[in-house]
């Protein structure tokens, strides 16, 4: 990722970086058989947290044009709601330098996509946000 021009901070099995202004995370996935140290695949991973929700059909839209990322919702709690967009990677048992390149140049690709996306699609229909949520803002605003 650092001959990608990515800076990285390594916690622990995961990467984290970013790209156009949001970060992610890269996940290890399965380890090579008898290694501790080499994975077969790997997911990229950014989480955006959103107020309000997502129409189902929305998300499905951004799922069906883009073959290689996809994106959900998930609740880590009752009043939050997070935007997931992701991306799995097959690496192999011995992945060269360029098999690494073409998914971190996939990813990037995707997350810019996926950047003017959400600028469109917020301006023509923004989430919906419920009483509970708009209560909470303004709550947090004042």
């Amino acid at each position: 990722m650092h001959a990608a021009g990515y800076r990285v901070e390594v916690q622990g099995s995961v990467l984290r970086s970013a790209t156009g202004g949001l970060p992610f995370e890269v996940r290890f996935g399965n380890p090579v058989p008898g290694s501790s140290e080499a994975y077969l695949d790997v997911t990229f991973v950014a989480l955006l947290v959103i107020q309000g929700s997502f129409q189902q059909p929305l998300l499905n839209g951004w799922n069906k044009r883009h073959r290689f990322g996809r994106i959900f919702l998930e609740q880590p709690s009752p009043n939050q709601e997070v935007l997931v967009l992701c991306l799995d990677a097959v690496l192999g048992t011995n992945p060269t330098a360029q098999t690494l390149r073409v998914h971190i140049d996939i990813w990037d690709a995707l997350v810019q996509q996926f950047i003017a996306w959400l600028n469109t699609e917020l301006r023509q229909s923004p989430p919906v946000v419920s009483e509970t949520a708009a209560v909470d803002q303004m709550a947090a605003n004042a």
